[in-house]
């Protein structure tokens, strides 16, 4: 799901209340399920998922070892959305990261389809 259909979702639902003010950058919501009570507040609801991202990003920062190419939490969150979309199946996904993460050790093009488009 695209930030867009996320917003669509929360803002369509008639249990919350408020409005989304704050811009949010594609691939920073995180996919899960999420409780709320009549009359939360949508804002916090994004708040929430944006941290759940962010939690989950560090958690993957913090066990790369320092010869990894990903740098930065964005090149983490590029990567797998890259490897999302080339995976059929999830049991594919450790498979094809590998594979991409040694072509960016060997500054080598990923080859990928979903960076072609």
């Amino acid at each position: 799901m695209t930030v867009n259909e996320i917003i669509d979702i929360v803002n369509n639902e008639k249990l919350l209340d408020g409005t989304i003010s704050t811009p949010i950058p594609e691939g920073y919501l995180m996919p899960s399920t999420y409780f709320y009570s009549y009359g939360d507040k949508r804002e916090n609801l994004i708040d929430k998922m944006r941290l759940e991202m962010s939690i989950a990003l560090d958690e993957v920062m913090h066990k790369l070892p320092n010869s990894s190419p990903l740098k930065s939490r964005k090149d983490v969150l590029i990567l797998a959305s890259i490897i999302s979309k080339e995976a059929g199946h999830d049991d594919e996904r450790g498979k094809i990261a590998a594979v991409f993460i040694n072509r960016l050790k060997k500054n080598m093009k990923l080859q990928a389809c979903p960076t072609v488009v």
